[in-house]
């Protein structure tokens, strides 16, 4: 049976990189081994991650699709990760941006941005062609943030002109440009509302 509601497709062309700065004391860097429960700490009830464990770490990220010095952290100024982005390879060497996270407790302190530029930063200096991502329509922030450091969406199944509609709506963007399943930059989405909670459904 085909999915109704799928997650979101985004990708992002190669393109500069703005540099945004960590809040002092702060610092991104590759996890280290060991990490693996404060990497669940991160994502903790979020994106399934329900526990504590080096087990849950394997569940989530033991595959060849994600290799040792992708996973990037913010760390705070006591060293401990407190924000968390992959650099995932998946197929042949297609860039993926993968399990993006920050602990509640350190939302709303500008993390997020500087630590997903990190990641793209990694595609492009290994000569890698953009970045795609998976999100779901429930994480209206991500979206927004997304949006902001370049990622198109995808139109890819026919729900997401009205969500991104909605979303352009909410936050008051005047267009959204956007790409066909082939990379083929489509017809703009305009603001639009359809009298829907963003991902209430």
């Amino acid at each position: 049976m085909a999915n109704d509601n799928p997650s979101l497709l985004m990708w992002r062309p190669n393109a500069a990189v703005e540099e945004y700065t960590l809040p002092n004391g702060y610092q991104i860097r590759a996890m280290r081994r060991g990490e693996e429960s404060a990497w669940c700490a991160c994502m903790l009830h979020d994106m399934g991650v329900e526990e504590l464990s080096c087990e849950q770490f394997i569940k989530k990220m033991g595959n060849e699709s994600v290799r040792e010095g992708y996973i990037y952290m913010v760390a705070n100024e006591r060293d401990e990760p407190v924000a968390t982005a992959t650099a995932q390879i998946k197929g042949e060497n297609d860039p993926w941006l993968h399990m993006v996270s920050v602990k509640p407790t350190e939302r709303g302190k500008k993390l997020a941005k500087p630590l997903v530029a990190a990641v793209l930063r990694r595609h492009m200096e290994e000569g890698r062609d953009g970045c795609y991502l998976f999100t779901q329509e429930y994480r209206t922030a991500a979206v927004k943030l997304y949006l902001d450091l370049g990622f198109l969406p995808v139109m890819n199944h026919p729900s997401y002109r009205v969500k991104f509609e909605q979303l352009a709506f909410d936050y008051g963007l005047p267009a959204i440009k956007c790409l066909d399943e082939n990379r083929r930059p489509c017809e703009d989405i305009l603001p639009k509302d359809h009298a829907l909670v963003f991902g209430n459904n």
